[in-house]
């Protein structure tokens, strides 16, 4: 698996890790280089039953990741499997298509653009509201998937609350 990776990197691909804990499609490649993986995903059709288990640990696994320094985006995907009018459970939920959606931040709309700035973490993941997200530190405006300084915030907050 860890060759595979290596090649789709020197083609250009976007990695990524989907469904990591719901079993039992889960990641089974326990000797995986994480420096190989460019995206996971942590949020996965909510309509099926044992994904609200699983989506709470791929999120402390993305968590996880995060905080030991590796660069991984988060995304989330309906990965749909169902007619519109079916559900996992009887007369539970549909799955959609869509639900949750990745909305991605680009400068433009092509391929390249989109998997760059899904690459860099310019996303978020929803069910519902369509955000229009602005972060600011001091002077600054920062985008999605962009590190903050720690010093920078402190400053902010420091002048904010004076």
């Amino acid at each position: 698996m860890n060759r595979i990776l290596a090649e789709c990197k020197k083609k250009g691909a976007l990695r990524s890790i989907n469904h990591p804990m719901l079993k039992p499609w889960d990641w089974t490649f326990e000797n995986t280089d994480l420096l190989e993986i460019d995206v996971i995903e942590i949020w996965n059709d909510p309509t099926f039953p044992d994904n609200v288990k699983a989506t709470e640990e791929a999120l402390l696994l993305w968590d996880t990741l995060l905080n030991d320094g590796y660069r991984v985006t988060g995304i989330g995907g309906s990965d749909a499997h169902n007619r519109p009018d079916e559900s996992y459970v009887e007369g539970g939920p549909p799955s959609l298509i869509g639900d949750p959606a990745t909305f991605v931040w680009a400068k433009e709309l092509s391929a390249n653009e989109i998997l760059q700035s899904v690459y860099e973490g310019n996303v978020y993941v929803t069910r519902g509201p369509i955000l229009n997200i602005t972060i600011n530190s001091g002077e600054s405006v920062i985008s999605l998937g962009r590190e903050v300084k720690i010093q920078s915030l402190l400053k902010y907050f420091i002048r904010s609350v004076n």
